[in-house]
């Protein structure tokens, strides 16, 4: 596959960005009180995870692909837990629902991915 496509993966983690700025971006679920601790992080997190994804497979060296990945599946698991706060403390009237399944779907692409990359070590 050539480093400049677009993985399926990639693709996914967009629309978990787009889906968090959205959702974020309305203050009747998630007032200005939460604006600088759980949305900042619930936003930095979602991109992190786009950034993981977009290193490893920018990169040759399958060691480091595998560790970005990891990180990648680490994000995945704290964006997880973020949401759940979200549901517990804020209540939102958005769909958590949808955001954890495009969470999990990221999540189980990047252990596929990172096994299938182990094998080629």
């Amino acid at each position: 596959m050539a480093k400049s496509e677009t993985l399926p993966v990639q693709k996914d983690a967009e629309k978990l960005c787009k889906h968090t700025l959205i959702i974020t971006n309305n203050l009747d679920n998630f007032p200005t009180k939460y604006r600088f601790t759980l949305v900042d992080r619930v936003l930095r997190i979602s991109f992190d995870i786009h950034d993981y994804i977009c290193d490893a497979n920018n990169t040759f060296d399958m060691s480091e692909r595998v560790d970005l990945i990891q990180r990648g599946i680490s994000s995945c698991r704290k964006m997880k837990m973020y949401t759940r706060m979200v549901l517990e403390v804020l209540h939102p009237k958005c769909s958590v629902s949808y955001w954890d399944k495009l969470i999990d779907n990221i999540e189980k692409q990047l252990r596929n991915w990172k096994e299938y990359t182990k094998k080629l070590i």
